[in-house]
């Protein structure tokens, strides 16, 4: 070999060497990697159905959710709104679920990499913690990134560290755990299925109100007293206004004495062929809608049966919606508030 190619290829040995041993330092491991497999929270496993506590902290903010009763989380940042009870089960059983399965670095200097840091306002980790009803935590760990590995035999996962603790670990399994308190209530406020509508009144601030009816389910909504000459335009579809309660959701709640209500509010009255009578009173506020709900039984089903389930559902929708005023999605507003003239047209010939 000559001196000129000798050298070339110890240059190329040189960078290949020196991109391997940066390619080495850059891993969040350290040392030999030490793959184990037992429960991630072995408390909790042991007693799952004991939560009673669920913490969230993110550099947003703190969710606290607390179990009430079998089956019933409030929160109190939300003013002690029912929770999501089956994505707070979810999440319990996620967290159950999940097995240490690789260590990773127990160096301070990496933990952002894995986004297991301790929890500030730079911060991308998520700090979970479950208590029992003694506060003892049952479950505690910084929730870092999640690792995808879509080929082959890697490990996928979360990368998780128990606050206080140097180690962090790959474990098995993984969730969101979305920062707004929001995202962890109960989100239906009300729904009535297009099919059960029998009536609607819209009664808009300074505007002449109008109802749309029908005899039955298989019929068309149509517009009560019409005037000589008024016709439906081409393309309105009055079935809008009995879609819009098929499920209405919340996008944030607050107490209905709370809120500081504008002069200028609509009320929206819809009538089901059970016997259910709901009123919504709804407003811009800042420009974003809100909403109260009220029920009462009107006309009831001569069945026993089929009046009672009307009577509960009523009982139902004042128990979760009688305090509350309901911040809804743009959409809902346009839908309940379009005037009797965007409906209507004129013909051109009367009889």
């Amino acid at each position: 070999m000559t001196p000129k190619a000798f050298l070339a290829l110890a240059g190329l040995t040189l960078v290949t060497t020196l991109g391997a041993t940066t390619s080495v330092l850059m891993q969040p491991s350290t040392g030999p990697v030490a793959y184990i497999d037992e429960p991630a929270f072995p408390e909790l496993r042991a007693k799952p159905d004991a939560v009673m506590k669920v913490t969230i902290q993110t550099k947003d903010g703190t969710i606290t959710l607390n179990r009430t009763s079998p089956g019933t989380w409030t929160t109190p940042e939300a003013f002690d709104y029912p929770a999501a009870n089956d994505k707070i089960n979810q999440l319990v059983r996620q967290l159950n679920d999940m097995r240490l399965i690789e260590a990773k670095t127990a160096n301070a200097e990496r933990f952002s990499r894995l986004e297991v840091e301790d929890v500030t306002g730079e911060s991308n980790s998520r700090l979970i913690r479950l208590e029992d009803a003694s506060g003892n935590v049952l479950a505690e760990a910084l929730m870092g990134k999640r690792l995808f590995r879509l080929t082959g035999n890697a490990n996928s996962g979360t990368y998780i560290r128990r606050p206080g603790e140097d180690q962090s670990w790959l474990a098995s399994g993984g969730f969101d755990l979305d920062p707004a308190v929001e995202a962890w209530l109960d989100q239906i406020v009300v729904e009535i299925d297009r099919s059960e509508v029998a009536k609607v009144e819209v009664a808009l601030a300074g505007v002449e109100s109008y109802s749309v009816s029908r005899s039955s389910a298989n019929d068309d909504l149509i517009i009560d007293n019409l005037a000589d000459g008024e016709v439906l335009k081409e393309g309105a579809n009055l079935s809008e206004l009995a879609s819009a309660m098929t499920s209405v959701r919340l996008a944030s709640v607050k107490l209905a004495n709370d809120v500081i209500w504008p002069d200028e509010r609509h009320v929206i009255k819809v009538w089901t062929f059970d016997g259910l009578e709901l009123t919504m009173q709804i407003a811009l506020i800042d420009d974003k809608p809100w909403v109260t709900v009220t029920a009462v039984s009107g006309d009831l089903p001569d069945d026993a049966a089929a009046a009672d389930q009307t009577l509960q559902r009523v009982e139902v929708i004042n128990n979760t919606a009688s305090s509350w005023a309901y911040e809804v999605n743009q959409s809902l507003y346009q839908r309940l508030t379009k005037p009797r003239g965007f409906w209507l047209e004129v013909s051109d010939s009367t009889s």
